[in-house]
């Protein structure tokens, strides 16, 4: 049986090695890793009230069976009230001429900040039993029960789970080559750069990105190919979503174009 808790300074040394051996997502825990890591150099420990969190801070979820930590997650109250969390809205334009006989709809992306004030949900890491078949579904549920438990939320806010985008076999994104890449400086040409363990770095690579909509049409084909996908082997994470009652949302993550699902709270089924 799975058990969830917050994570404890005694846990330091465990949830390393399953984040080195067992990452979900490579580009995505350091952020969260290095900020649970920085509390750890003074007095820390396990949030007394989890009512009361720190709304735009990660903090650290453990799972464990059998004694052993299984998996690792972090959850944050509000995204956004402290700097924007930017994303990508995937949307349609329609360009006609009845002279012509012509009406064509064309996929566009808008940045926004449609996710703003959502809490967050992500896990980072878990042992390969977890990770395929109907373990997903059951350890999100899991996690999901006990945040509702425990931290409270409003029965009408709303909780989103980003999935990792398509990536190659040596961990580039075409999205990000793409759309990304061409408007950061070299320090941040790439997901490992040193910028992605500063706070809130995705607030400071959308001010560089676009303002305008974004016709699709203009990127390569595999990029295309890759918004809204989630790498395959996370295509059993994103059915455990589904199974949750977390819907997909029209929103892509702002680097590598995965999916986001997003439900209120009420509407969880777990």
């Amino acid at each position: 049986m799975l058990q969830i808790r917050f994570a404890r300074t005694t846990d330091r040394d465990a949830i390393l090695d399953l984040l080195q051996e067992h990452a979900i997502d490579q580009s995505g825990w350091r952020l969260p890793l290095a900020w649970w890591l920085e509390q750890l150099r003074g007095p820390w420990a396990a949030p007394a009230d989890p009512t009361a969190l720190p709304p735009d801070e990660a903090t650290m979820l453990v799972v464990s069976s059998g004694g052993g930590i299984v998996a690792v997650g972090t959850f944050t109250p509000a995204f956004g009230t402290r700097k924007a969390y930017p994303v990508w809205r995937v949307g349609q334009t329609v360009h006609s001429s009845e002279d012509l006989g012509i009406l064509h709809a064309v996929q566009t992306l808008q940045l926004g900040h449609d996710v703003h004030g959502m809490s967050g949900l992500a896990i980072l890491a878990a042992l390969p039993d977890l990770a395929t078949g109907a373990a997903p579904g059951a350890l999100l549920a899991s996690a999901l029960r006990y945040l509702r438990a425990e931290v409270r939320p409003a029965a009408t806010s709303q909780v989103f789970v980003r999935l990792r985008g398509v990536h190659a076999a040596d961990g580039s994104s075409a999205f990000w080559q793409t759309l990304g890449r061409p408007f950061c400086p070299p320090t941040l040409s790439r997901l490992d750069a040193s910028g992605l363990n500063q706070p809130h770095w995705k607030a400071g690579v959308a001010e560089l990105l676009p303002r305008l909509p974004v016709y699709t049409a203009f990127l390569p084909q595999r990029a295309q190919a890759e918004i809204g996908h989630v790498d395959h082997a996370l295509a059993d994470f994103q059915q455990g979503l589904v199974q949750s009652g977390l819907r997909e949302s029209g929103l892509v993550d702002l680097i590598d174009a995965g999916p986001v699902h997003i439900a209120r709270w009420q509407e969880l089924t777990v």
